[in-house]
């Protein structure tokens, strides 16, 4: 089942917490999710005073493909972020098949840790 589909209508988030050998927080990842499809990642991560701060927006269809894609920030030297990604019209058919092959792959690689 696609993303999109499979997580319509619902609300959710996701934090997760990078630390170093010695316990320190250096990062963090939060997802949220709203329950009309779309999504915000936050993603910060701190090297020797230094790293990137990411936020990224998407939206996907009911097969799980971007609709939209936005990334803004900086990179861990301090170079500005800012892409946009837009999908207009529908999608080839082959891209369906592909996404569904990526995922059903993916699937298979998580239940079998």
């Amino acid at each position: 089942m696609a993303a999109g589909a499979l997580f319509a209508g619902c609300a959710f988030g996701q934090n997760f917490i990078a630390r170093t050998s010695d316990g320190k927080q250096a990062g963090a990842l939060v997802i949220e999710t709203a329950a009309d499809g779309n999504a915000v990642a936050r993603y910060s991560w701190r090297d020797n005073g230094r790293g990137p701060d990411i936020v990224e927006r998407y939206r996907l269809d009911v097969n799980g493909l971007p609709l939209r894609y936005q990334a803004s920030g900086t990179t861990t030297m301090g170079s500005q972020i800012d892409e946009l990604f837009e999908r207009q019209g529908a999608p080839r058919a082959g891209a369906r098949k592909l996404i569904r092959a990526k995922s059903l792959r993916l699937a298979a690689c998580a239940t079998r840790q």
